[in-house]
């Protein structure tokens, strides 16, 4: 889980860097906003992945506390 939050966090600090970039007026070619894009579709898969994770071990937590107070 760390790994993907670690992932998560790099890639949406270079989308920042790239949207900062667009936004200061320099110039971006074309790759560099395909790039942006693919990354925000990465960025939206690993966040539905890291929710998923998060989900499973929620329910497997509640399935250990209901073993242990049994």
């Amino acid at each position: 889980m760390t790994s993907l939050t670690e992932a998560h966090d790099r890639l949406a600090k270079a989308v920042a860097r790239l949207e900062r970039a667009t936004a200061q007026g320099q110039p971006v070619a074309d790759d560099a906003e395909a790039e942006i894009a693919a990354l925000r579709e990465r960025c939206v898969a690993l966040e539905g992945r890291s929710e998923e994770a998060s989900r499973r071990l929620d329910a497997a937590i509640k399935r250990l506390r209901t073993l242990l107070d049994a």
